[in-house]
């Protein structure tokens, strides 16, 4: 028999500070926006690998997640709720409110630009067998952004 023998170092950073911020609906929802447009640079620009490719999967999962039919309550919901007609304002709209308020808008502009990009981006590198999956998902978007607009 051959023994193969494997040694595990466990390395334990030190905490040197804990920091608790409260935040509020808007800033939440902001931030939240903000790592899904994150989420989407990172694969579209630099998620290229050796090969100068997309990484298919993970392109596919994240227009999945945005605008799938079963999912994109998340983006779609962030949007009815702080920018939307019946959005539920504050009792005092103080400048910080407003200045979140547009960096949602901001990003929620950005967050359609990057599907429409991705959805782009999959219709040049899908196989035929997923034509239906292209036209659904560009379905979804158009769908959408109907109910954002």
């Amino acid at each position: 028999k051959q023994w193969y023998k494997r040694r595990v170092r466990e390395n334990r950073l030190e905490v040197v500070s804990i920091r608790e911020t409260a935040m509020s609906p808007i800033e939440v929802a902001t931030e939240d926006m903000l790592r899904k447009n994150e989420e989407f640079d990172t694969v579209l620009r630099s998620g290229k690998g050796y090969d100068g490719k997309i990484d298919v999967k993970m392109l596919q999962m994240l227009i999945q997640g945005a605008i799938g039919t079963t999912v994109n309550q998340g983006p779609l919901e962030i949007i009815e709720t702080f920018l939307g007609e019946s959005a539920r304002k504050p009792d005092v709209i103080s400048d910080r409110y407003l200045r979140f308020r547009s960096r949602l808008r901001y990003q929620c502009k950005m967050f359609l630009e990057n599907c429409k990009d991705a959805l782009e981006e999959n219709k040049n590198i899908i196989a035929m067998n997923q034509a239906d999956y292209q036209r659904e998902m560009e379905e979804n978007l158009k769908r959408f952004k109907l109910a954002v607009a």
